[in-house]
């Protein structure tokens, strides 16, 4: 069978199945995002010092010393085992002109 074919057979299938009942719809501000290590997770997992310098580097632009930095880390390694993360991995790219390599 080509690929086409396979890809054809493949929207048939998908497009013939009935609609999967639910039981319970969630508030869409209880989906959106609960997985994400943003502002308000960190401001539970961190030390009201550690959750000052994030805010201020996000807000400002201003570098994150390396101890918070290894701090947020290890918040973020927790916070994520808790949700049941077995594996970790985490990229973090730079987000400003100074930083950035020309491709």
């Amino acid at each position: 069978m080509t690929a086409n074919k396979v890809r054809q057979v493949a929207i048939t299938e998908t497009l013939s199945r009935p609609p999967v009942e639910t039981t319970e719809i969630l508030p869409l501000s209880e989906m959106w995002a609960c997985d994400v290590f943003g502002l308000a997770a960190m401001e539970e997992a961190l030390s009201k010092n550690a959750f000052k310098a994030v805010k201020r580097t996000v807000q400002t632009g201003e570098p994150l010393d390396a101890a918070t930095a290894d701090v947020v880390a290890a918040a973020m390694k927790d916070w994520a085992m808790r949700k049941g993360a077995e594996i970790l991995l985490a990229r973090v790219l730079p987000t400003d002109q100074h930083h950035r390599r020309e491709a």
